[in-house]
């Protein structure tokens, strides 16, 4: 065997073996990472006691998670309420779950498996910080497996890497962690949809009973006709799984210019939403009216028990421009045209 052949070799075989080492398992590479071992050693025992998770991405985003007397919050959307079930499902994941494998322990192949370092040139794992108290758990949350279920994941302070036995829902972004779904009535349920817009002009649509297939435009203008039942119908899709986009404390009353959207259901209750502009941007308030047996009460607390929906005072929502448009239709955007010849009159 001539020497340039022979060093061929020697470089094959020096490549077979870092692939190896890369890829077979590993029972015994460092103190909780053996098969079947837990990837957080003592988490089942302290994760009632977790206050505080930071969830961190490349390039400095980060969303933190609280857990105050009322529950948990997320600090960027100025303590608005976290998904609790959503939280409970993932905490109870990350107590649980176990190394299915040993991965490399050899920092130059992390990236290979998304748990290199946050700080890491084009870094595309997720970084979890747990907090009970003194005692913390700090986990990087790489690539899903190919083959197996499972992610990939490294404890922060170690070179080691495993393949953990659970794929985690970790939102993308802060509203993600929040329960984002601030009304959800169906269409069925509506009896009457008004929108009052600040120069006066009022939208109406409502039926008479359940069992109408179509809403009736009861603002329509003499000698017009509505565009379609689809058209007027849409007025009443708006408050079914309404979800928001972004949220914020709100500023209180101002001068901005408020279109007011007032909802009745079949069954007497009543909500009324606040469409207006603030930062440039389209926001919403959302209350619950009190219906013909609370408006009754002598006092708000009376009426009170009976209000079983979520805490939205304090708070103004973004929602997707299509609901917005809805909100803010006007009465012309639901009738047909009028004719080219038939514009109002001759001049």
């Amino acid at each position: 065997m001539n020497q340039k052949r022979f060093a061929l070799l020697a470089v094959s075989v020096l490549v077979v073996i870092a692939l190896v080492v890369l890829l077979v398992p590993r029972t015994g590479s460092g103190p909780g990472q053996a098969a079947g071992a837990a990837v957080l050693p003592g988490l089942d025992a302290r994760v009632n006691d977790l206050d505080r998770i930071s969830v961190s991405r490349a390039g400095g985003e980060t969303v933190t998670l609280v857990r105050g007397e009322n529950g948990w919050v997320v600090s960027e959307l100025d303590g608005y309420p976290a998904d609790w079930d959503d939280l409970r499902m993932l905490l109870a994941d990350l107590a649980q779950m176990t190394v299915t494998e040993t991965k490399t322990a050899n920092p130059a192949y992390h990236s290979r498996l998304g748990v290199e370092d946050l700080s890491s040139e084009g870094a595309a794992g997720i970084r979890l910080d747990l907090h009970a108290g003194e005692d913390r758990w700090s986990l990087i949350v790489g690539n899903e497996a190919a083959r197996q279920d499972g992610l990939y994941m490294r404890i922060a302070d170690s070179d080691q890497s495993v393949l953990a036995d659970r794929v985690l829902d970790l939102p993308r972004d802060a509203v993600g962690w929040a329960d984002d779904m601030i009304l959800d009535v169906g269409p069925g349920l509506v009896a009457e949809v008004s929108i009052r817009h600040p120069d006066g002009e009022v939208v109406r649509v409502s039926k008479v009973s359940a069992d109408q297939p179509d809403f009736t435009l009861q603002t329509l203008p003499e000698g017009r006709e509505p565009q379609s039942n689809f058209k007027v119908n849409s007025l009443a899709n708006p408050f079914s799984m309404l979800r928001m986009e972004a949220v914020r404390k709100d500023p209180g009353p101002g001068d901005e210019n408020v279109i007011t959207v007032k909802v009745v259901l079949f069954s007497g209750e009543r909500y009324e939403l606040q469409v207006f502009d603030w930062d440039d941007e389209r926001w919403l308030r959302i209350r619950r009216e009190p219906g013909p047996e609370q408006a009754g009460a002598e006092s708000p607390d009376e009426a009170a028990p009976e209000m079983d929906t979520p805490d939205w005072q304090g708070w103004v929502f973004q929602v997707s421009e299509n609901r917005f448009n809805l909100l803010a239709s006007r009465v012309e955007d639901l009738l047909k045209p009028l004719d080219a010849n038939n514009d109002g009159g001759s001049q």
